[in-house]
């Protein structure tokens, strides 16, 4: 993707019956996350523009061709100009953690490298939390916190306001950051970016229309290079040491779970310690899937 864009130079006690579980999950995502896109969907044109409204009754039947994933379907389409895209939450841990930590969808021209254009939508209650002092690190560590009257009352707001926040990644070489910048929507809705989201209960609905070529006036698109590009799901929860200040490795992890020899003794520690040993598994739980996207050729 090539953007001229300004946005492209700012860089603002777990016990044993638990441990395996958990740590298969983390090498189950860490080998998803560094696998490549395992399938290519391809596209029904959509005939023409499509209203962006986070239903799919609005989209003609005969585009309404989903995938499902265990945790989510997802709907693709594109007309001449833009490719829509909406997401069907049905996982409620997956949807609690898109509203703690957001929910990323990487569109990235096949010729290039992944997550080099990112939105993040919903930006997540950490985001919010983030300009507060200690309340993020409060809020994950200690499960009273939320409910205090005044802490209760901020986590409301952030989530009522969540529908009009979303952040922006964009990398112009693969060596730079990941860095999520907010975008105000009305920024947004100018270069023609719509982002939608319905919730009910425990479920939520995402729909995005996003430009198919960059101009001056799209600075926000996909930009493939030809007629596929890489889509990508992607849930990461900030890091064990951005949150606590501490540094274990896995080392220390397995260390903890192995305090006694096989003979009963207990060993040695000469390594840093968890505090938070559930917190530390929470965080390595990163949700990646990818699948390479072909368009529908445009209509003449």
């Amino acid at each position: 993707m090539s953007l001229s864009s300004p946005y492209n130079k700012l860089n603002p006690s777990l016990n044993r019956t638990g441990y395996f579980p958990l740590m298969l999950a983390v090498v189950l995502s860490v080998l998803l996350s560094a696998c490549g896109p395992s399938k290519t969907i391809r596209t029904t044109h959509a005939g023409g523009p499509l209203p962006v409204t986070g239903a799919l009754s609005q989209w003609p039947d005969e585009i309404r061709r989903g995938e499902q994933l265990s945790e989510l379907d997802y709907y693709v389409t594109n007309d001449d100009e833009f490719v829509y895209l909406l997401i069907n939450f049905k996982n409620n841990r997956l949807y609690q953690n898109a509203l703690r930590f957001g929910f990323t969808v990487y569109l990235d021209g096949d010729t290039g490298f992944k997550q080099s254009f990112g939105i993040t939508y919903p930006a997540g209650i950490l985001h919010g939390l983030s300009p507060i002092p200690g309340a993020r690190k409060s809020y994950l560590e200690n499960p009273g916190w939320a409910a205090i009257p005044e802490n209760a009352r901020m986590l409301q707001s952030i989530e009522d306001q969540m529908h009009e926040q979303a952040l922006i990644i964009s990398r112009s070489n693969q060596k730079a950051p990941i860095i999520p910048v907010p975008v105000n929507f009305n920024n947004l809705r100018a270069q023609d970016l719509e982002l939608v989201m319905n919730r009910t209960g425990n479920v939520m609905t995402l729909e995005m229309k996003i430009p198919i070529a960059g101009t001056r006036a799209r600075q926000f698109a996909i930009d493939p290079g030809g007629n596929t590009f890489l889509l990508g799901f992607e849930i990461k929860p900030p890091s064990y040491e951005d949150v606590t200040g501490e540094s274990p490795t896995q080392a220390t992890a397995d260390a903890r779970q192995s305090q006694y020899d096989p003979y009963g003794r207990s060993r040695p520690d000469n390594t840093q310690q968890i505090s938070n040993p559930a917190l530390y598994y929470q965080l390595n739980e990163t949700y990646s899937r990818w699948v390479k996207v072909q368009l529908a050729d445009r209509r003449k």
